[in-house]
């Protein structure tokens, strides 16, 4: 992902080398554009363009500030700078102000967005990393024999030549175990994610670092409000949201499917801007669900709509290179829609994105009610995350809060859901209407028992947009928000639904079928022959009655499904690329 990248030195010798080995690591596209570069006597970086951001918009130089951003926020009139609003003005001029007048951290607590950036007080020998309130933009970092070294991008750091890459067994482990990383792992031993809402101070005279949240969870005061007022509140903030986020210079679209959250999306951007006609696209096989779905709700809302369609000859290759971008963090089974995105963004520039809409409104990651309200417990973790949930922070003061599921927000969201937005973000801008700092305040100052089992977002989707949910049906269930299936209909979608996950026929209901398509050829073959080898390669990292499972049956990877054989194939090929490299 583009972004800030840089190094301090060794033996304070700049190193225009190192910093080019990096950018060329990062620089995936051509339209990615080289920014603002600073080298001097303590550190060497400079920074990334996306191609739909601006310098002005992402880097800043002063006489005794430098600042490199990545990201964007939406409450630039809210913000104050002493007395004079801040009107319109840039992140990095926001943070390099909030700097010099010593309140860095009230600043970041107000910030609404997602973002990471770089600040180098020149004066002072200190560099600051940064990142936002939920760590929706990922910076790492890497500290060790008196180098700092940091990216948007775990490769980026591994192209410094003094970096120890060394692999991490157990996260490793983690992801083929349980399908993705927790906490702030990577797949490498002294390489780290930076913590959500962290202030990171590095002294570059002593080569220490100081960090800390600047917001925690327990800053969202609790309150009782009634349930009725409850939903009322939750879509006004909603609303207000999308209004932030919503720019018709920007040629927003939606990426529409058949659940609930996309839907909610185009359906308030459609009430509060009933002029603005954008399009909708849904990937997924011709006649399925979410496709016949989203053709209604994109009709309703007089909006374009187009369809883009896995075939045996667009699923599968596309996706290989990403399977390295994402620095083999992500399972290239959920990379849907990879192949199309070049095609997309010649509709939308950008995304307004479900992207935890089921979280936080639909109660999704909330566990047993014998376990809500309260904080995320130790043995709620382990069920979650079994042995690795050591690794996963439950027990850090940022998730000091009386609603568990916000660990689950740090973890599932942060690490195995945002990989697919980091996937898109490549190539098309990323909005987050969800993950609004006001919504996800309101939304957990009220007790867990409202947002469980569906009981506020069904309510609030069918009292403020009846005409999107009352008649067309929800994918999950076939039938139209908050009418219940009867015994005889669930039976008979088991039984209709079996041989198609089995990957046994076809069928049209779901948008991919990869258990079938992993068996076609030339994928089988390609699978296949990979898999010979994929055994003595992952056989460090697995339990002896794991590694039997791929090495018994006919199929690829032996008696696994398609998504853990997908699973342990991006590994694989990840793991084969980094030992090709060293």
């Amino acid at each position: 992902m583009p972004g800030p990248f840089g190094f301090t030195y060794i033996n304070k010798s700049p190193d225009l080398f190192s910093l080019d080995l990096m950018q060329r690591k990062l620089q995936h596209y051509p339209d990615f554009r080289p920014g603002l570069r600073r080298i001097d006597a303590f550190i060497a970086a400079s920074v990334l363009h996306a191609p739909y951001a601006t310098s002005t918009q992402i880097e800043l130089e002063t006489d005794d500030i430098l600042v490199w951003t990545e990201g964007q926020y939406y409450n630039q009139t809210e913000l104050q700078l002493g007395n004079e609003k801040s009107t319109r003005q840039s992140l990095p001029a926001l943070l390099a102000a909030a700097y010099r007048r010593s309140n860095l951290k009230q600043l970041l607590r107000k910030i609404d967005g997602y973002f990471c950036a770089i600040l180098y007080d020149r004066p002072g020998r200190k560099i600051c990393l940064i990142t936002d309130r939920y760590g929706l933009r990922p910076l790492y970092y890497y500290q060790r024999n008196n180098i700092l070294v940091w990216a948007t991008e775990v490769k980026g750091i591994l192209a410094h030549p003094a970096v120890d890459g060394s692999l991490h067994t157990e996260a490793i482990q983690c992801f083929l175990e349980i399908g993705h990383l927790v906490g702030d792992l990577t797949l490498h031993q002294h390489i780290s994610l930076v913590s959500p809402a962290t202030l990171l101070i590095y002294d570059l005279e002593t080569g220490n670092n100081q960090g800390d949240y600047y917001w925690t969870w327990a800053d969202v005061p609790q309150q009782q409000m009634s349930f009725d007022e409850a939903v009322d509140q939750v879509h006004w903030r909603f609303q207000q949201s999308i209004r932030a986020r919503f720019d018709p210079a920007e040629q927003p679209g939606v990426f529409l499917s058949g659940g609930l959250d996309s839907r909610y999306v185009l359906a308030t951007v459609k009430e509060l801007f009933p002029d603005y006609q954008g399009w909708a696209v849904t990937f997924g096989r011709p006649g399925c669900d979410d496709a016949l779905i989203a053709t209604q709700v994109a009709d309703l809302a007089n909006w374009s709509h187009r369809e883009f369609h896995f075939t045996n000859d667009n699923w599968f290759a596309p996706r290989l290179p990403q399977i390295l971008r994402l620095d083999g963090m992500s399972n290239m089974w959920h990379l849907h829609g990879t192949a199309f995105l070049e095609d997309v963004r010649s509709l939308m520039n950008v995304n307004l994105t479900g992207f935890l809409g089921d979280a936080v409104l639909r109660g999704a990651y909330l566990p047993d009610v014998r376990d809500q309200n309260q904080r995320i417990q130790q043995k709620v973790a382990e069920r979650a995350y079994g042995r690795f949930a050591e690794y996963s922070a439950y027990d850090i003061a940022y998730y000091e809060t009386p609603h568990p599921d916000t660990f689950f927000i740090g973890n599932r969201g942060r690490r195995f859901i945002m990989q697919g937005s980091i996937n898109y973000q490549f190539h098309i801008n990323q909005h987050k209407p969800f993950a609004a700092n006001r919504l996800l305040e309101l939304l957990y100052s009220f007790p867990d028992q409202y947002r469980a089992d569906n009981r506020l977002y069904q309510t609030l989707l069918l009292r403020h947009h009846p005409t999107f949910f009352q008649q067309i049906p929800w994918q999950s269930t076939g039938l139209p928000l908050g009418q219940a299936p009867s015994i005889w209909r669930v039976f008979r979608q088991k039984c209709r639904r079996l041989p198609q996950r089995l990957g046994l026929r076809p069928g049209g209901y779901r948008y991919t079928n990869y258990n079938q398509w992993i068996r076609r050829e030339p994928i089988r073959a390609h699978l296949q022959t990979a898999c010979i080898d994929l055994p003595r390669v992952l056989k460090p990292y697995l339990s002896p009655a794991r590694w039997k499972t791929l090495t018994v049956g006919s199929q690829p990877c032996g008696t696994l499904d398609s998504e853990e054989t997908l699973r342990y194939y991006s590994m694989y090929r990840y793991l084969k690329n980094i030992a090709s490299a060293a």
